[in-house]
């Protein structure tokens, strides 16, 4: 398993609050077709993604942000990635990747501890970063959806559609969302929020669409799920962490503008292999 896939494994399932339901109206499923056959003609993108939890604890909030810039190609799969960690407002870290598509497999460079490192592995490892599967799952996947207003998203007029994903579909979305790495600094392993979390029913998702069809953005919030499996996990101890926030939020813009790029060959020549990395780090 990859680098990333490391850290993230763990949880496939949570559980949030049940969207407000309604009855699809024939504008919505028209708008959401429309963005199907928008987007499948998509071959490259920027997106913005972030990841967010805020835990108050004896009255002081935690804040961690994980945001990451990506460029990215859908056929032969390639992403460039940048990422920053940001606790209380202050950047905690920074990193980079790519991660290219080799005949069956993906190739990734990974910035860690000053080095870059080189890993082989499957679509699966880097699924965090697989945004073609996200928006596909988001939009044939969504049920009971109803037009919840409109909003500007940097600079461009959007209906904003909320609904829900369930089963395989929700899995899918959680699994490739990179949600839990937001989870460290909980007090609890990822095999017991798992646990928790892993009957979850539905997951309420937003997404907003421009007027030709485009993804602009689309999110979930599993806020009062995350606060009710950490209360569960306390048993009958008290629970002195509140859940101020979980929730991801997903920015797509400059559709078919990204033009072809390579690793840098100075990254590939230096990069040592993962193995070698891991024996330098005992």
């Amino acid at each position: 398993m990859l680098i990333s896939g490391k850290i993230i494994t763990g949880i496939l399932t949570a559980a949030v609050m049940a969207a407000g339901s309604g009855t699809p109206t024939p504008d919505t499923e028209a708008l959401l077709q429309k963005a199907n056959g928008t987007m499948s003609q998509v071959e490259s993108m920027s997106v913005t993604t972030e990841r967010q939890m805020d835990v108050a604890f004896d009255g002081e909030i935690t804040s961690t942000i994980i945001q990451s810039e990506i460029d990215t190609i859908a056929k032969p799969f390639k992403a460039n990635v940048d990422v920053v960690v940001i606790r209380n407002g202050e950047v905690a870290q920074r990193y980079g990747t790519y991660a290219v598509e080799n005949g069956e497999n993906i190739d990734t460079y990974s910035e860690m501890e000053g080095k870059w490192v080189h890993e082989a592995g499957t679509m699966a490892d880097i699924s965090q970063y697989d945004i073609w599967m996200q928006k596909d799952l988001f939009l044939n996947h969504l049920s009971f959806f109803v037009v919840d207003g409109t909003e500007e998203i940097n600079g461009i007029q959007t209906t904003k559609i909320s609904g829900v994903l369930t089963g395989e579909a929700m899995e899918k979305v959680l699994e490739t969302s990179g949600i839990d790495l937001i989870f460290g600094g909980l007090g609890w392993s990822l095999d017991e929020l798992y646990t928790e979390l892993k009957d979850m029913k539905e997951l309420p998702v937003s997404l907003w669409i421009s007027p030709d069809g485009y993804l602009i953005c689309y999110e979930f919030d599993m806020t009062d799920r995350m606060q009710a499996a950490l209360d569960n996990l306390s048993g009958t101890e008290e629970n002195f962490q509140t859940i101020v926030k979980t929730k991801l939020r997903v920015t797509c813009s400059n559709f078919n503008e990204i033009s072809d790029f390579e690793i840098p060959k100075e990254i590939t020549s230096g990069a040592v292999e993962f193995e070698e990395f891991c024996q330098e780090m005992i």
